[in-house]
Formats: structure tokens, sequence, C-alpha cells
């Protein structure tokens, strides 16, 4: 039964080694939602959906056209609603009232990161509430004539959704998951590798081997990461880009968050190399060796 045991022996590596590099990748994604790096690239994926942009730029107009009415201006008697509205839409696309609401995405990152780890049984979208009231009055001023005599007006918060519900409810599912494998997946592998001490036929070995297949597996994965990209590493997993872990890593692990994981991997595969190979040298100082024999 040796053959058996050192086929055991090879798959519990793998399994340990798989599990250290799933540990090493969840954390960096679970601290990207958490600290507003995964909830920032979301929003600006977003943003950068000509559907979307549009969308919004027909919300804040009405919004706006309804705010100047509740002050009693009604701006298509006064032949300026058109005008009104292609000022708000062109400065929607601009990249300065982007920014402007990134940054209050960032501010309200916390709310927003709470909506990616909550259970609700009720799959519902992930929407970005803004406040565009500074940006709209901001607008109607440069209205030439009246613009500075229009009264500051407050438009209600804008709703945008960034993901659907039914994308964003794998992509909830999916980020328990990973707050499982942040907590879990490092003690799992440590208890495995435990189990693979028993089962081996060559314990002196067996340590530097999972080092090594543990630094493998890293390596590959950053090697993937850096010249293919994400969804390249994505497309290898269970259900590829269209899984809920393929799709939350595809949503989480943006361009901001890329050199994070990158470098995470390549922390693993160095402290891997390093641990095996000080358990390699271990083995090879205390391999006995045979005693000469004198005649």
């Amino acid at each position: 039964m040796n053959w058996a045991r050192t086929v055991v022996s090879a798959l519990i590596i793998l399994v340990a080694a798989s599990l250290f590099s799933a540990w090493a990748v969840s954390a960096v994604a679970v601290r990207a939602i958490e600290d507003g790096t995964a909830v920032h690239g979301i929003a600006e994926d977003a943003l950068d959906d000509p559907e979307v942009v549009a969308a919004l730029g027909d919300a804040v107009a009405d919004s706006a056209v309804a705010g100047l009415q509740a002050r009693g201006i009604d701006p298509a008697r006064l032949g300026l609603e058109d005008a009104l509205r292609t000022l708000i839409t062109d400065a929607v696309d601009s990249d300065t009232f982007k920014e402007s609401l990134l940054e209050q995405v960032d501010a309200a990152h916390e709310q927003l990161a709470a909506q990616l780890g909550s259970t609700l049984t009720t799959p519902a979208p992930l929407t970005l509430e803004i406040d565009v009231s500074g940006y709209v009055n901001a607008q109607i001023d440069t209205i030439p004539l009246v613009g500075v005599q229009i009264p500051d007006i407050q438009v209600d918060p804008i709703e945008v959704e960034a993901l659907d519900a039914e994308t964003f409810d794998d992509v909830r599912s999916a980020y328990q998951w990973l707050r499982i494998a942040q907590d879990w997946a490092l003690w799992t592998g440590i208890g495995v590798v435990v189990v693979g001490m028993f089962v081996t036929l060559r314990l002196r070995w067996f340590l530097p081997k999972v080092g090594a297949a543990t630094a493998a597996i890293a390596g590959a994965l950053f090697v993937g990461t850096h010249f293919w990209g994400v969804e390249a590493v994505v497309a290898l997993l269970p259900g590829g880009k269209d899984g809920s872990i393929g799709r939350l890593i595809l949503e989480v692990v943006t361009e901001a968050a890329v050199p994070a994981v990158e470098l995470r991997l390549l922390e693993l595969a160095a402290w891997a190399l390093i641990i095996g190979l000080v358990f390699f040298l271990i083995g090879v100082l205390t391999y006995p060796r045979p005693k000469p024999q004198y005649r």
C-alpha cells in the first residue's frame, strides 16, 4: 500500500499549497472591500459605461428641473429647460464630475462595503447614492444672463446602480466564502500538512515539497496576473468568469487592487521557498550517512 500513501501524500501537498494561496488572495480581496478600494473600482467601472452615464445625466437633469419648480421657477416657461439639461448632461460626462462622485463614494465606502457584506435574503442591486446639489447649482450659474440670479436649489440625492441584483447577489455570496477563506484557509492548510506528515513515507522531504508546491502555485498566479491579467486567472477557476468567485474577483480585484494581490503572492512564494529550503537543508544535514568500514 506504499503507492497509495505516496499518492495521498502528493494530493495533500497540492491541497495544502492551494489553501495557502487561497488564504493569501482572499486576505487581499477582503481588505480591498473593507478599505474602499473595491467599491471605488466598481463605481469607476460603472461610470465608464455610456448607458450608466446617460441615465445619470437624465436623472440629475430631471432632479434639477424639479428642484427649480419647487422654488417656483419653471425652466420651460423661461425657455431655459433645454439649455439647463444640456449643461447638466455634458457636465455629468466630464472627468471633473466623475472625480467628485468618486470622492463621495470613497467617503461612504464603509456603508457600501456593508452592503457587500450583508446577508440579505432578497437579491438587490448595489446602489450608490450621490449628492449633486452643488454641481447642479454650479451649472445653473453658468446659464447666460439669468443663471447667477437663480437661487440655489436642493436636489434630491441620485441613486446609481453599480451592479445589478443578480450579479451583486452572486458577488455577496462569494464574499462570504472569501471571508471564510481569509479566516480559516491558513489554519486548515496547516492542519492538512500535519495530517500529511503522518501519511507520507518520507517525512524528511515532505515539508520541503509543501514549500516548493506553495511557491510554485503562488508564483504561477503572480505570473498569470502580471502578464495576462486577472481575467486569465479567473478563467481557470471552477465556473470561470461566470461563477460566483470569478465574478467577485473580477469586481473586487480592480486595476487599483492588482498590485496588492501581486505583492501578496510574491511574498507567499518567497516565504514558502525560504521555509522549504530551510527544511530541505535540515533534511540533508540530518540524513543518516553510512558509517565507514575499516579493514
